[in-house]
């Protein structure tokens, strides 16, 4: 609705198999509050280059609604 006449609407679902670092493009630190170092890391792991946020922080939290 627009005031009071109905407007045409929809909801747009995007889901995408990236690099967590691709959350940078919407806020610098929304990697960090989403993903945690592994408390048991592989060797390879290890070995690898990078931060080591690799593992979800809340696995049980559903999709992320961003209103901007």
């Amino acid at each position: 609705m627009h005031g009071d006449d109905p407007k045409p609407a929809f909801d747009l679902k995007i889901e995408a198999t990236c690099s967590s670092s691709a959350l940078m493009h919407f806020h610098p630190e929304l990697r960090q509050h989403l993903f945690m170092n592994d408390q048991n890391p592989d060797l390879i792991d290890q070995v690898i280059e990078g931060d080591g946020l690799t593992v979800l922080r809340y696995p049980e939290m559903g999709g992320i609604k961003l209103d901007w």
